[in-house]
């Protein structure tokens, strides 16, 4: 069995970016549902 805590999960540059790009997307979905939401109830 491993030794999970020793070891230091280094992320890759390709994970980073990706995380980012979720984050972004995220972000851009969160403010579209807002703003349809806002549209709604005018």
């Amino acid at each position: 069995m491993e030794d999970r805590t020793s070891t230091v999960v280094i992320p890759t540059e390709k994970e980073v970016k990706k995380n980012e790009a979720i984050k972004l997307l995220a972000e851009m979905i969160r403010k579209y549902s807002l703003s349809l939401n806002t549209n709604k109830e005018s």
